[in-house]
């Protein structure tokens, strides 16, 4: 027995040696897969070849040849991951074996009905099981869909029953819930195609060979685990969709031309924001006067306009805002003159002056500055003032 297993395993050795290695997917191999649908990664087989049933203390005395027959199964199988996956198995045909009888006695020999010992018996059966199936390649090695060759370890449990020919009256067959495990090879030789070579165990009780009959200390004799060895090479075919592949990952989008516009924009802005502090601490401090017909007059009792407008700048307005809070603590009356430069119609700017006066004097007033302590007068360009800018201005002094 001993030997015939060992043999077993050198062809399996043997044949596993053409095997190649290739590049591989990054481990661990069971995890991190795109879940597959349901009628992905199926395939289906079929396989041929012998076996032998061994039970009973005189299993060994009749030739190994004899005791070998044939065996044929199908399967059906889903992987679930590149290593994990299950599968439905049906096995069976002949089977030969010896110790099949006992006599009318009840002996403790096996024998022959005619006496003789260590018969030869022909019986058929069939077992229906489900295993779990472990690709050891994949899951030590790392996933890749060719591989040429696939060792995958396997255990299940199934439906086993048995018909023995024969006129004996133990010789009706059994039923038994038995159990499979083994080693499966599979040599890949293209996308679709397996080719496979499986060693396989069926343990069951020692009963599953014999049934039937009124003589119970017969069949308890037969309440052992026997074992149904077999050796089959096959072929399977795998449907589409086939091989899995892991999900995609996205990039680490690059931040960094984004980062360096906002640090060149915070730049900027701070940039901008020191030359306007600047621009506010000289006009803090200026407090250049200005000379108009021998008095001193400060630069705050000067409106200025652009060049052919009376519409008062955001910094007049400031000024201006300035001047109502004095006037309106003042006593006193106050004389607004418009002027315009020489520059264009002399009619024209006459009128601008009168514009510009007006929309000085209004200003005020909408900043609390009583209409009758204003009085306004416009010259247009007939006088010139030559310590200051063209005459595009609005002069205010105290009557």
């Amino acid at each position: 027995m001993k030997r015939i297993l060992f043999t077993i395993a050198l062809v399996v050795a043997a044949l596993s040696a053409f095997a190649q290695q290739q590049e591989v997917e990054p481990k661990p191999s069971h995890a991190n897969f795109v879940t597959n649908k349901f009628w992905d990664n199926w395939e289906i087989g079929a396989g041929v070849g012998v076996q032998t049933w061994f039970f009973g203390d005189n299993q060994d005395e009749g030739k190994f040849g004899k005791r070998l027959s044939y065996e044929v199964d199908v399967q059906a199988t889903k992987w679930i991951t590149p290593v994990f996956g299950a599968r439905l198995q049906a096995q069976g045909l002949q089977m030969k074996s010896t110790a099949l009888y006992m006599n009318e006695v009840g002996a403790s020999d096996y024998v022959w009905d005619d006496g003789s010992v260590c018969p030869q018996g022909d019986w058929s059966y069939y077992f229906i099981h489900a295993d779990a199936l472990i690709n050891v390649r994949n899951w030590i090695g790392g996933y890749k869909e060719m591989r040429v060759w696939q060792p995958i370890v396997f255990g299940g449990f199934g439906y086993a029953r048995s018909h023995i020919s024969g006129d004996n009256k133990y010789a009706n067959g059994n039923q038994e819930w038995a159990f499979s495990y083994g080693l499966l090879n599979k040599f890949r030789i293209s996308k679709a195609v397996d080719l496979t070579l499986e060693a396989k165990n069926m343990l069951v009780r020692e009963s599953f060979g014999l049934r039937g009959g009124d003589e119970q200390a017969a069949i308890d004799k037969f309440n052992k685990y026997g074992n149904l060895f077999s050796l089959t090479a096959g072929v399977t075919y795998r449907f589409n969709r086939r091989g899995f592949a892991r999900p995609e990952v996205c990039p680490e989008p690059d931040y960094s031309a984004y980062n360096k516009r906002i640090e060149n924009l915070e730049n900027e802005l701070a940039n901008a924001q020191a030359s306007a502090d600047e621009l506010a601490k000289k006009l803090a401090e200026a407090e250049a006067p200005v000379i108009y017909q021998g008095k001193e007059i400060p630069i705050e009792m000067i409106i200025f306009f652009e060049w052919d407008k009376h519409k008062i700048t955001q910094r007049a307005g400031i000024q201006l805002d300035y001047l109502a809070k004095m006037m309106k603590e003042s006593e006193g009356e106050f004389n607004l003159v418009g002027f315009a430069s020489e520059e264009g119609v002399k009619q024209h700017n006459f009128n601008l002056s009168e514009r510009r006066v007006n929309a000085i004097k209004d200003a005020l007033v909408q900043r609390g500055v009583p209409a009758e302590k204003l009085h306004v007068d416009w010259k247009g360009e007939s006088v010139q003032f030559p310590n200051l800018p063209p005459n595009r201005a609005v002069i205010i002094t105290q009557k």
